[in-house]
């Protein structure tokens, strides 16, 4: 599990409490966090009683009002039951700031659904899969300000490109055109404002994707026992082919799928080996994209199968230039970002690719 301390060898105790504030303390800084705000915890029952102590903690100590509610799972692509309780809609519209542990109540349901955030009005940091002792005392330990100088470094690099490739050793080579650029950085301000954390990346939204995908991983199937492939033209898949992870794939999304976004992680501390998807994402270097429901290709409404897939070492260009060499992240090397991670310690350190260098 590449662990940091005794943290993720040990069962969980009040001792850890310490290596989780640092993480806990970037958070509230990510969120903007000011005394007297409502915080909604929103958390699934599994969650590590420590996280949700150590997240409660801080925010106490920022002078906000802290309400833990606990929820069962939501279904993946809002399969049986669709919308959450009332409860948890009230909640989550009373409150300044929501900080969700529970998986993608923004992708499985209706009125949460990350479209109609901005009308519930408050602001939201999603720590899906990374409400974890894990993911606490390594990537969410990154200094905030060296990921907004990653990230502005990354998005000046695709602003205005054409053409974005990827390719893997698996047999993934893709390429997306007419994009459309998610530059939102630094922290989360405004009401209806949302990110990932830790701290994730850059994600766009493709109007042409076209190539072979060979699949690492994906939320529908988890690694695939045979080699599982999709051909994409004209943004569509057009083609699924593999063993019973194929079938289960077409089941998922009988009328098809469409590219709905893609995403490359910006954070070297977010940790790769032994992680769940959904931190391994944020890992810089590392890519993933959303495939989608075509009857929902607007990308305006919960798309009811919503299918992610990873891929952790790719190598990617941009209109020819690279950006990623084979999960390495070049922007890492450049001077601003070295300048920046300086002022925090040694910055060959602090911008390896390894979560236990510091």
């Amino acid at each position: 599990m590449e662990p940091r301390s005794y943290a993720e060898m040990n069962p969980p105790g009040p001792g850890v409490m310490p290596l989780l504030m640092p993480g806990a303390r970037n958070l509230m800084d990510y969120l903007a966090l000011s005394a007297g705000e409502y915080v909604l915890v929103l958390a699934e029952h599994s969650v590590h009683t420590e996280v949700i102590g150590a997240i409660s903690a801080a925010a106490t100590f920022r002078g906000a009002d802290v309400s833990v509610l606990y929820v069962d799972p939501w279904k993946p692509g809002g399969m049986g039951a669709a919308d959450p309780s009332p409860i948890v809609v009230a909640a989550w519209e009373a409150a300044d700031v929501v900080i969700s542990c529970a998986w993608w109540a923004e992708v499985h349901t209706g009125p949460l659904f990350f479209t109609e955030l901005r009308r519930l009005g408050s602001r939201l940091a999603a720590v899906h899969q990374t409400a974890t002792l894990g993911a606490f005392t390594t990537g969410a330990r990154f200094p905030p300000a060296v990921f907004y100088e990653i990230k502005s470094r990354v998005l000046d690099r695709v602003a205005g490109s054409s053409e974005i490739r990827v390719t893997t050793g698996y047999g993934t080579d893709i390429r997306f055109g007419r994009m459309r650029f998610d530059t939102d950085n630094g922290p989360l301000e405004e009401p209806g404002s949302w990110s990932p954390f830790p701290y994730g990346g850059v994600n766009w939204y493709p109007d042409e994707t076209s190539g072979t995908v060979g699949i690492e991983e994906c939320t529908v199937t988890g690694v695939p026992t045979d080699p599982l492939t999709l051909r994409l033209e004209s943004n569509r898949v057009v083609d699924i082919s593999g063993g019973i992870e194929a079938r289960d794939l077409e089941v998922f999304s009988p009328g098809g799928y469409y590219m709905r976004h893609a995403f490359v992680g910006l954070n070297p501390k977010v940790r790769v080996k032994g992680a769940p998807q959904f931190e391994r994402e944020k890992h810089a270097g590392a890519f993933y994209f959303g495939i989608d429901s075509l009857d929902a290709a607007d990308r305006v409404g919960p798309g009811r199968a919503h299918c992610d897939c990873q891929f952790d070492r790719p190598t990617i260009t941009v209109d020819g230039e690279p950006l990623v060499d084979r999960g390495r992240l070049l922007v890492l090397d450049h001077p601003s970002v070295r300048a920046a991670a300086a002022k925090h310690g040694d910055p060959g350190l602090l911008l390896s690719d390894s979560p236990v260098l510091w």
